[in-house]
């Protein structure tokens, strides 16, 4: 089920009743009504003839572990910000008396406030950050985490501001998109259209799409993400682009083409080919190698370099992978009244008696099933229903949970499951990764090797009459950048007729 919205925020608490206490008086002046302080180690001695080390060592932290949440607990936010401390209240609830403790500070949705939160954070020796919820924040508080060697478990579900400080506790888009991908494949889709607003939730999406890509053989993905400014009209038109059936030898030619405007377009042609041979998928990766020695050769001997591409593309027209041909299946990055409005032309295009099935992320949940008859039959990716949190949740604070109240449990929970283990304080990013996996809101909840939170998710079916599951929750592993290539250079999304 989905969850609502709801705020508390504590300084060191024995019960729920004190959560409610002082919501804005945790900020650094917290620091003075602390029972437990770090001890201060008395120096040894000096021997003679023995130097003082140069650099002072630090004291050793004792006492509960000092977890900082940072989140919007004024403004236009601070529901979101109730939400996130309500979560996290009760994670800290469900732990044993006198381990932890939670510092508040209030971000108020700005970055300015923001770093401020997070220096009085670190004035007040806090051992690990839960926050800050939107992603655009965390990134920009990554420096002054590492430069104190503090890690960040962020709200936010944006997977693209992942770095070493700062790890993602939100449903990122980019593990949606591997399991809804994942499954797609494993049904039998060969072509899948990425369709959607050219947004940070499309880009995600595409992204992860084509990581999926290039570590599934056989598996073709199709950009087709539109700019924000673009009409309905030509947002249809896009539509039966995608849904247009063509060969597999024409998409070759189309991407030899685009190589080709690529190349002509590029200051370096030889090096933009050197790039293709380490950026695409493996299987394409000699031929671009091979591709690029041609050309500088072409060059060397002589060659203008117009002439030089023309034979360098008439190569890869020739010797190139195939493309995808038909769409089997469209996934829709968009939400809401966006995925009102587009996903009925899939439909007045006969995208469903054509085979293709549409495919989608966890906003689905939102739609209504009965009125989305556009949406029947396709399937999206979302959590499992998570009944015994949110009574325990409902039972505590009065109302249902909302989903930032869910991943500020999950968060408080892997937190404290890192801080028991012996490990540094402040607790380095290493220790959340290599903690495994904690019981959350709606199942085992882990951090993957790319900083974000891997929790179990459903395939579900919209149908007239509700959504019904179809695969089982399960958690996935996206296809990791490391070892897959991002979005694929030489393929671009569908533009605006006349563009």
């Amino acid at each position: 089920m989905r969850r609502a919205i709801n705020i508390r925020q504590m300084c060191r608490f024995g019960g729920v009743a004190a959560i409610a206490l002082a919501l804005a008086a945790c900020d650094a002046s917290h620091s003075a009504n602390r029972a437990t302080r770090p001890t201060t180690v008395t120096p040894p001695p000096r021997i003679a003839g023995v130097q003082a080390p140069s650099t002072p060592v630090a004291p050793l932290r004792v006492g509960p572990i000092r977890i900082a949440l940072l989140a919007p607990l004024s403004g236009e936010f601070q529901d979101a910000g109730r939400d996130l401390s309500n979560g996290a209240a009760m994670g800290l609830l469900e732990a044993p008396s006198g381990s932890a403790e939670i510092l508040a500070f209030d971000t108020a949705g700005d970055i300015a406030k923001t770093t401020a939160a997070l220096k009085a954070a670190i004035a007040a020796e806090a051992d690990i950050v839960i926050g800050p919820l939107f992603g655009k924040n965390a990134a920009g508080v990554a420096p002054k985490l590492q430069a104190a060697n503090l890690t960040a478990l962020s709200f936010s579900n944006d997977g693209s501001v992942a770095s070493s400080h700062v790890l993602i506790m939100g449903h990122a888009v980019q593990v949606e998109t591997a399991r809804i991908v994942q499954h797609a494949a494993a049904n039998g889709a060969a072509t899948i259209a990425v369709f959607g607003k050219a947004d940070a939730t499309g880009e995600a999406a595409l992204s992860q799409a084509n990581r999926e890509d290039a570590a599934e053989p056989g598996l073709f993905i199709r950009p087709a993400l539109y700019d924000a400014g673009t009409s309905y009209t030509d947002i249809a038109r896009n539509v039966q682009d995608v849904l247009n059936a063509r060969g597999r030898q024409a998409e070759r030619t189309e991407t030899a083409g685009r190589l080709k405007a690529q190349l002509s377009a590029s200051p370096n042609p030889g090096g933009e080919l050197q790039r293709l041979a380490v950026t695409r998928p493996p299987q394409e990766r000699p031929l671009f190698q091979s591709l690029a020695e041609q050309f500088q050769g072409l060059i060397a001997a002589g060659a203008v370099r117009e002439s030089a591409i023309n034979a360098v593309v008439a190569r890869y027209a020739a010797e190139g992978p195939l493309g995808g041909g038909a769409v089997n299946a469209v996934l829709l990055t968009i939400r809401g009244g966006e995925l009102s409005t587009v996903a009925p032309m899939f439909q007045l295009y006969d995208a469903e008696a054509s085979g293709v099935r549409l495919l989608g992320l966890s906003g689905w949940l939102d739609m209504d099933p009965a009125r989305a008859r556009e949406l029947h039959n396709g399937r999206f990716a979302a959590p499992p229903a998570s009944e015994a949190f949110d009574n325990r949740y409902e039972a505590s604070f009065g109302k249902f949970p909302s989903e930032l109240a869910a991943v500020a449990y999950d968060t408080v929970k892997l937190a404290l499951a890192a801080s028991a283990a012996p490990t540094a304080r402040p607790i380095p990013p290493a220790a959340i990764k290599a903690q495994g996996e904690v019981i959350g809101a709606a199942g085992p909840v882990r951090m993957s090797a790319a900083g974000l939170a891997l929790r179990p998710l459903e395939v579900l079916e919209m149908r007239p009459t509700g959504v019904f599951p179809i695969d089982p929750a399960r958690i996935v592993e996206p296809a990791h950048p490391s070892n897959a290539v991002g979005t694929p250079a030489l393929i671009t999304a569908p533009r605006p007729a006349g563009s």
